[in-house]
C-alpha cells in the first residue's frame, strides 16, 4: 500500500497511518476492536500492503519459503490450505511466508532466511542446496536426517482398510501419484498391510501428477470405467483431490455411492469434499509444529526431531 492509500484508509477508520500499518501487519499496540474497523475499510477500499514491501522492511532474515515439489501443484486445495494455517501461525512470530514453485529455489534461497519444503522425495535436490547453504529448513513429509513434520500416513493407510473391511468390502483398489519416492507412498503402504492381513490383496491405479488432479482422475477412471477395466467395490485415495475425480466419474457412470462403490480420501480438505470419507490430519497443528522445529534449526549444534500427526478417520456420505 502507497502513502496516499495509507491516508486514505486512516481517514476513512478515524485512526492514524501508523495504526492501519499496525494493523495490516500484525502488531501490537491496537484493541481487536480497532484493528478489525481498519482491516474491514481496507478491504472495502480494496488495499493491501505490498508483499514485496513487507519482504524488504522485514528482511531476509524474517522471511520464510515455502518450497513446492514437483507434484504439489496438483494439489492446489491443499497447498493452498497449508499455506493459510502456516501464515497465520508464522506472522504470530513476526515472520512473513512467500510460496516458491521448485524450480524457483534460487530465487527462494537469495529471499528467505529459513525455508519449509513440501513434496519432498528421495534424494531431493533442495535438500542438498539449502544443507550446503546452511539455511535453517524443516521437511513437511518423511525423510531422514532432517527435521520433519508428518501425518501419520501409514497409520491413516491402515484406519482406511480397517474401515472398508468392517463395511464388507472384498476388492479394493488404491488410487495414487505416478510420482516415486513421495511420503505419502506410506499411505498406500498402510493400506496394502492391512488389507493383506485380512487375505485382500488390493488393486494399484496410478495417477500422474498434473495440474487440476481431479479432472486428470476424473478422466483416467472414466477410461478405465468404460472399458469395464474397474470393477472394485471400495477405492482408498491418496489425496481429497484424488477422491473426488473418483467419485464424479463413477456418478457419471451411473454407480451409486456408496452402494456400488465405497471411496475414501486423505487430507480432509474444507470446501467441495465434505461428502468424502476421510482421514483427517489437523493442518493447524502442523503448521505449530513446523513453527516450532524452523525456532530450533535456527539454534547451532540442535538435534534433529520429527513430529509425527495423528490422524481420524471422518465418516461421511462416501461410505455409508
Amino acid at each position: 500500500m502507497n502513502k496516499s492509500s495509507i491516508k486514505h484508509a486512516a481517514e476513512l477508520a478515524g485512526v492514524s497511518i501508523a495504526s492501519v500499518s499496525r494493523a495490516l501487519n500484525n502488531k501490537p499496540g491496537l484493541s481487536e476492536k480497532t484493528r478489525a474497523r481498519i482491516i474491514e475499510v481496507c478491504k472495502n477500499l480494496g488495499y493491501q500492503p505490498s508483499e514485496a514491501a513487507r519482504k524488504l522492511k522485514i528482511g531476509r532474515k524474517h522471511h520464510v519459503g515455502l518450497s513446492l515439489g514437483n507434484g504439489d501443484l496438483a494439489h492446489g486445495h491443499y497447498i493452498s490450505t497449508l499455506f493459510e494455517a502456516l501464515n497465520q501461525r508464522l506472522i504470530k512470530e513476526g515472520m512473513v511466508i512467500s510460496l516458491y514453485a521448485s524450480h524457483e529455489l534460487e530465487k527462494m534461497v537469495n529471499e528467505s532466511g529459513t525455508a519449509i519444503l513440501t513434496g519432498v522425495v528421495e534424494g531431493d535436490a533442495r535438500i542438498k542446496r539449502l544443507q550446503a547453504l546452511t539455511i535453517p529448513f524443516v521437511c513437511v513429509g518423511h525423510v531422514e536426517n532432517c527435521f520433519t513434520v508428518t501425518p501419520n500416513d501409514e497409520l491413516g493407510g491402515k484406519l482406511a482398510a480397517q474401515h472398508l473391511v468392517d463395511l464388507g468390502c472384498e476388492n479394493s483398489v488404491i488410487i495414487e501419484s505416478k510420482l516415486e519416492g513421495k511420503g505419502t507412498k506410506n499411505r498406500a503402504f498402510g493400506f496394502q498391510s492391512y488389507m493383506q492381513s485380512e487375505g485382500v490383496i488390493p488393486g494399484r491405479i496410478f495417477i500422474e501428477e498434473r495440474l487440476a488432479i481431479e479432472l486428470h482422475t476424473y478422466r483416467m477412471i472414466t477410461n478405465l470405467l468404460n472399458k469395464k477395466s474397474f470393477s472394485f467395490d471400495s477405492a482408498f485415495c491418496e489425496t481429497d483431490e484424488i477422491a473426488y475425480g473418483t467419485l464424479i466419474a463413477c456418478q457419471d457412470y451411473g454407480l451409486k455411492i456408496p452402494q456400488d462403490i465405497k471411496i475414501i480420501g486423505f487430507d480432509n480438505l474444507p470446501g467441495v469434499f465434505d461428502n468424502i470419507t476421510t482421514l483427517h490430519q489437523n493442518l493447524n497443528l502442523i503448521a505449530d509444529s513446523i513453527t516450532e522445529l524452523l525456532a530450533e534449526a535456527k539454534e547451532p549444534n540442535s538435534l534433529f526431531r520429527h513430529i509425527v500427526i495423528p490422524v481420524d478417520i471422518f465418516v461421511r456420505q462416501s461410505t455409508k
